[in-house]
């Protein structure tokens, strides 16, 4: 199983590179990502969080916290093509960030460009939280972290 990487570590701050290689390799990191999801009890998951660097994330398609837990969907090249006019401020954790809670304010719906696990190409829109959780993973495709949304008054620390 891959293992979790948490923050500072400076890799989670590294671009991730296209999939071009849909193989068993690919399929073992699915795999990898879904146990280290479960075990973190989390609700998404991006492959550099398990020290791989390519465009991969792992989710839940919740619409709402209550839906948890939901079998996870792979996207692989995700690209967000459009999205809604209408933004909404909400707490976000990381499994890479424990124990921290920022506020960030994303689009209510995505429309999201992605290929699944054997390079099938696929277009769909996401609305509510499961936009949130893929606009969250694919942040961590490009080495962007939840602590980069900090200001002043929008971050939770959460007692152990």
């Amino acid at each position: 199983m891959g293992k979790l990487i948490f923050a500072p570590d400076e890799s989670l701050f590294n671009l991730s590179s296209l999939v071009d290689t849909f193989d068993h390799t690919l399929s073992e990191l699915i795999e990898d990502m879904i146990d280290v999801l479960y075990k973190y009890n989390g609700v998404g998951i991006a492959a550099p969080q398990i020290g791989e660097f390519v465009r991969v994330i792992v989710f839940m398609p919740l619409a709402t916290e209550a839906d948890y837990p939901m079998p996870p969907r792979v996207m692989v090249n995700p690209v967000i093509y459009d999205y809604s006019k209408n933004f909404v401020d909400e707490w976000e954790g990381s499994l890479s960030m424990p124990n921290t809670m920022v506020k960030i304010f994303r689009p209510l719906w995505i429309d999201v460009h992605f290929q699944d696990e054997y390079g099938q190409s696929y277009e769909e829109r996401f609305e509510f939280l499961s936009a949130r959780i893929i606009q969250h993973c694919i942040n961590h495709l490009d080495g962007v972290l939840i602590s980069k949304y900090i200001t002043h008054n929008n971050l939770r620390l959460i007692e152990k």
